[in-house]
């Protein structure tokens, strides 16, 4: 069975979803009797984790006769997402099973999901961080109450060697550990600001017909820098403004993309927070999409917008009610779009659902999602992969409330949701 099950452990990765179903069903229907009896659920975790990063793998990779799935692109992401998935429901459905060492102290095979918790996409980390936090639970629920289980989880968190502040800190968070205390007076600046510089490209100053110094103050903005990083992205808004299809420099595809990878660099650094940048960014991604659509391809544009996307949904959240409701105008111009649709929007909405931390980041996307499927219901609800996505999302954050505060906030936000799903779609459902 051996190259049986690499071969299906590889084609996890496929780009096509019905590839990756019908591999991952075929999985799980190995481990009933009585091929069960040989074939361990264990076994499947390990080729599944093996499988994570083949290329780090080199012996498994030489036995297998298929090569993996390509690393780079969406496939890569799909690939990541399947696999932690089928991981995750093994845990769920055979934990006994899977817990061969119950009350272990160290991640053991697991260690392998540090690869996903330093992912470029914020989907992977963010579901990978939830599957380690499941099994980190699962191993040491034998070692007594939460209190008497704090030394195992801290210890498999040390386990994570190198890892970014941001993930060590949602790591933390989903198992309930104290934050860290600051680092030494001689780090400060780093334990505040982890955001990592970003080199603006010389082609994009040269596409927005301005100098490279005024786009500098992108690359790392800090407290004190609003204004600079202002004046940066109305730069670009005026070039954006001005007439897209007679600009000279690279092509309007990448400059749209450095657009992106501006705003959502700009939210996500400490001047993000600034009411002046959020409306900026707002209005900048606006007419963006308004302006060069016409040149782009709906691939572009909904490749951009993932990057901007999550991180302005996140602001909108924690900020006033004034840009809360100047980002949901822009939600509702994106899903009325013809290059980008209202199931595109949707399901950046779902995942900004699954990646909420607390009740008030959790409190904007839900608004979204109902005014969504108030607007689209018949459309959106007929459709099983954004169902699936949004069951799993609100299956997530009902398995991480625990403050009855919590609890009295959101599940009836949740709830309403799943009941505006069955209301125009209870087959699918």
């Amino acid at each position: 069975l051996a190259p049986l099950l690499r071969q299906l452990c590889s084609r996890m990765g496929d780009s096509k979803e019905a590839a990756r179903t019908h591999t991952t069903q075929a999985l799980f229907r190995l481990l009933r009797p009585p091929v069960g009896d040989i074939v361990t659920p264990m076994a499947i975790a390990g080729l599944i984790l093996r499988h994570l990063m083949p290329n780090k793998d080199d012996d498994a990779a030489a036995q297998s006769p298929f090569p993996a799935a390509p690393k780079a692109g969406r496939g890569a992401v799909v690939g990541w997402l399947c696999r932690i998935g089928a991981l995750r429901d093994l845990v769920k459905e055979y934990p006994k099973k899977i817990v061969t060492q119950p009350g272990s102290t160290h991640p053991g095979e697991w260690l392998r999901l540090k690869d996903g918790l330093v992912h470029s996409d914020p989907d992977v980390r963010h579901e990978v961080a939830r599957l380690y936090a499941l099994v980190c639970k699962a191993h040491l629920r034998t070692s007594g109450d939460a209190e008497a289980q704090v030394l195992g989880r801290e210890a498999w968190v040390a386990a994570l060697q190198d890892l970014p502040p941001k993930g060590n800190a949602q790591l933390r968070k989903l198992l309930k550990l104290p934050e860290r205390s600051q680092q030494s007076d001689s780090s400060p600046k780093k334990a505040r600001n982890p955001t990592v510089p970003w080199e603006v490209p010389r082609s994009l100053a040269e596409w927005a017909q301005c100098s490279q110094e005024t786009l500098a103050a992108l690359r790392a903005p800090g407290r004190g820098e609003e204004q600079a990083a202002l004046t940066a992205l109305r730069a670009l808004g005026h070039a954006v403004i001005g007439e897209p299809g007679k600009h000279g420099g690279p092509p309007t595809e990448e400059a749209f993309a450095g657009i992106c990878r501006a705003i959502q660099h700009v939210l996500g650094s400490e001047v993000g927070g600034d009411r002046g940048i959020f409306k900026c960014s707002v209005d900048l991604c606006h007419a963006s999409v308004d302006k060069l659509a016409p040149f782009l391809s709906g691939l572009d544009i909904n490749m951009g917008l993932g990057k901007a996307f999550p991180v302005l949904l996140e602001r909108a959240s924690s900020g006033s009610v004034k840009l809360a409701v100047a980002s949901d105008k822009l939600v509702q111009q994106l899903a009325k779009h013809p290059k980008i649709g209202c199931e595109a929007v949707t399901k950046m909405v779902i995942s900004a659902i699954g990646r909420a931390d607390n009740a008030e980041m959790l409190t904007r996307p839900t608004m979204l999602l109902h005014t969504l499927l108030g607007e689209y219901g018949l459309r959106l609800c007929a459709q099983r992969d954004i169902i699936t996505l949004l069951l799993c999302a609100l299956g997530g954050q009902m398995e991480r409330l625990q403050q009855q505060s919590e609890v009295d906030l959101v599940r009836p936000q949740l709830i309403g949701v799943l009941g505006t799903v069955n209301r125009f779609s209870q087959e699918t459902v």
